[in-house]
């Protein structure tokens, strides 16, 4: 606990400059694993900023608020990226999912119809990011729902900015370039492959086969003649537990 203090205290400069202490504190976390779901999306958000910084350089910054002082609304930048060379600023929205959970619609639509566009509106006030280019990107070590991935792909671009996004398939590939071993292991065990992923999978399946058993036996039972005999019922029941 006193890494992860340490860690989220100086969360810009410690993962970028070294991400073994990331993977140092998710490890020691997969032994308080309730508590440590509510902080693995914070976790995710560092180590996502470390794998951005390695793979295109610049100035990273992680877990930052914003106030658009005109209109009183807020936002907070997940990761916020000034890229060298005039390359632009990335602003990654992080979602953290394990097995069996998905980015929604719902919050798909909060990010692009509200978060980005305020975002945008603030930061390109500020005077170091003023006149650069901006992308706004989500990440998500999981799936996204193909509602929301339709929502995302119809919805009318901006001049103003480019908008994009990964889902666990996409973000591998990136993972893959980072010069970080720790950046690698960090993603794959705890992210892409954690125990609790495999564990939520596999209780998705089971309970999926259940749930078509069910609807199987209800179906039987309901299509039954009322007059068919206790021997009869017996019989289907058994034929569907075989």
């Amino acid at each position: 606990m006193r890494d992860l203090i340490s860690l989220l205290t100086d969360t810009g400069a410690t993962a970028s400059v070294n991400p073994d202490h990331v993977e140092r504190v998710l490890n020691g976390l997969t032994r308080i694993e309730g508590a440590a779901n509510n902080l693995r999306g914070a976790l995710f958000e560092i180590i996502v900023g470390s794998l951005a910084k390695d793979v295109e350089g610049g100035y990273m910054r992680a877990g930052e608020k914003w106030r658009d002082y005109e209109t009183g609304g807020s936002a907070e930048t997940d990761v916020l990226l000034d890229k060298p060379e005039g390359r632009g600023v990335l602003v990654i929205e992080c979602k953290a999912k394990i097995s069996g959970a998905r980015v929604t619609l719902e919050e798909a639509t909060k990010w692009r119809d509200d978060r980005v566009p305020l975002l945008h509106k603030i930061l390109r006030h500020e005077s170091r990011l003023a006149g650069k280019p901006f992308a706004f990107e989500l990440w998500t070590n999981g799936p996204i729902d193909p509602e929301a991935v339709k929502y995302l792909e119809v919805y009318p671009p901006s001049q103003d900015y480019a908008v994009a996004w990964k889902d666990g398939a996409g973000m591998k590939p990136h993972v893959d370039k980072a010069s970080s071993p720790a950046i690698r292991r960090a993603m794959g065990e705890h992210y892409f492959h954690h125990p609790l992923a495999k564990i939520a999978a596999q209780a998705e399946r089971e309970a999926a086969r259940a749930g078509t058993v069910s609807q199987d036996q209800q179906g039987i039972l309901e299509g039954t003649q009322i007059g068919q005999s206790e021997a009869g019922l017996s019989s289907a029941r058994n034929d569907l537990s075989v």
